[in-house]
């Protein structure tokens, strides 16, 4: 897929060897905008810049051969667990073209859900909405196209102009190059495995969450309904998994291995969001969005009421018809922490946990192992790294309106780079993604506008958030 000057490149970490390799130029003139990445962060930055009427002149970068539009994360819940009004615009500005609401009234569905009664929208339906959203934006996207490497541009000043995008072709391995005086690093987070299922001889018969559609039932298919699948992981997208996986009708066994010695319920309560979306502090306004709920020391292995009922429910059922837990068809083992994984002859892993508090070790062999082991938000590193040397701090760190901290008098007036979607927890819970898509645009794109409209150095109070 890459050429072999592109393995050097990402060998190399100086940037005169960037300026050594020959490339294509992607367009004689610099861009207004680039932005790395088109999934749903980036998406809803699309939105909140047509909104501002600057789109244009913008391109937009996305490695994917062309955008699945899932909702973040895909895990097999049938329905958000959030509100049709926490979509890409609304909270910002209701009135817009590209609400939710208005996709159900152009697309001729709003009748039909307003007769559901549910004020919590199905994945499929807000999934088509945001591939509606896309295909009515006037924007200009490049799918295949993987971001290699930011680098900055000098003047004759010695301050950074300007910003030069390498990225590569997945399709032909060619190298391209576009340069714009403002870039936003909008990559989606990605599945994250521990290393002990990633294993050579062992990823094969590892699955992540987001696959759990595909290969629960392929793997049902190749053992005849037979099978036995693992589930290794804490929190809500364990917990959906594992209600899937045993709510399919057939002679498989799950287990579920947890390292929480007791389940905790979620709070979604209102006032909660209310202190997430309006904070009544200086302090925690000054905060970018998604650390809001991350200074409120929230757990990311809370999993929603309702569903540890049904689960719960499930289990008591168990226990009516036979009273040997190790017996069960679907069980939860509490308390374990996996310590090793060994590929068996044929298609079978054989996983070992240690329990919590003491060193009794367990082992059993399975066909499938799902981990549910949320995402890693690591990719900006890579593309960022030939910027280290210019930023404030031992690493990178983003004020109020994610916009890159750089030394001061580093960049020329108008030059800036903006992060978004890859500051705090790797959450899989969408509840936390979508109340605060709207908010974070508006406020990386309002910086942006400003930028352009009166460019001037940002005051130290502005640049206090730190990622």
């Amino acid at each position: 897929m890459y050429m072999h000057d592109v393995n050097f490149w990402m060998a190399n970490n100086s940037i005169q060897a960037f300026e050594m390799v020959s490339s294509t130029q992607y367009n004689s003139e610099a861009l207004d905008l680039i932005c790395i990445g088109f999934g749903v962060t980036a998406l809803s930055l699309a939105v909140a810049l047509h909104e501002k009427k600057s789109l244009d002149n913008a391109l937009f970068l996305e490695t994917q051969p062309q955008s699945s539009w899932k909702p973040y994360p895909d895990i097999p819940s049938e329905r958000l667990r959030t509100s049709f009004l926490n979509d890409l615009i609304t909270s910002e500005n209701p009135r817009s073209r590209f609400t939710f609401m208005n996709y159900l009234h152009a697309t001729n569905r709003l009748i039909v859900y307003a007769n559901s009664s549910r004020i919590t929208p199905s994945r499929e339906l807000f999934a088509e909405y945001l591939r509606w959203c896309a295909d009515n934006l006037h924007v200009r996207k490049e799918f295949s196209k993987k971001v290699d490497k930011i680098v900055p541009v000098k003047n004759s000043t010695g301050r950074v102009s300007s910003w030069k995008v390498f990225f590569v072709d997945v399709a032909t391995g060619k190298l391209e190059v576009a340069e714009a005086k403002q870039v936003i690093c909008a990559t989606e987070p990605e599945p994250r495995v521990p290393a002990i299922l990633s294993q050579a001889h062992v990823r094969p018969v590892v699955a992540h969450s987001t696959e759990t559609l595909e290969v629960v039932p392929a793997s049902l298919k190749r053992t005849g309904g037979r099978g036995r699948i693992a589930i290794v992981g804490d929190g809500q997208s364990a917990a959906e998994v594992f209600d899937y996986v045993q709510s399919i009708r057939g002679d498989h066994q799950t287990i579920w291995y947890t390292r929480e010695n007791v389940f905790r319920t979620s709070d979604g309560s209102p006032f909660l969001q209310d202190v997430v979306r309006q904070p009544a502090t200086s302090a925690a306004r000054i905060l970018p969005a998604e650390l809001r709920r991350q200074a409120l020391d929230l757990r990311s292995s809370e999993v929603d009421d309702e569903l540890l009922r049904t689960i719960y429910d499930s289990q008591y059922r168990q226990s009516v018809k036979q009273s040997d837990p190790s017996k069960w068809q679907h069980q939860i083992k509490v308390g374990r922490e996996l310590t090793s994984a060994e590929r068996m002859t044929g298609d079978k892993v054989v996983l070992g946990f240690k329990t919590s508090g003491d060193e009794e070790r367990h082992t059993d062999s399975y066909d499938l192992v799902i981990a549910a082991t949320g995402f890693v938000k690591t990719d900006h590193q890579a593309i960022m790294q030939q910027l280290f040397e210019l930023v404030e701090g031992p690493g990178i760190s983003v004020d109020r309106n994610y916009q890159v901290n750089f030394r001061s008098g580093m960049l020329a007036r108008g030059c800036g780079l903006w992060l978004q979607g890859s500051i705090g927890e790797a959450n899989n819970d969408d509840e936390a993604v979508f109340p605060t898509l709207a908010e974070r645009s508006r406020r990386a794109v309002e910086s942006i506008v400003q930028q352009r409209q009166q460019p001037s150095e940002s005051s130290v109070e502005e640049r206090s958030a730190r990622l």
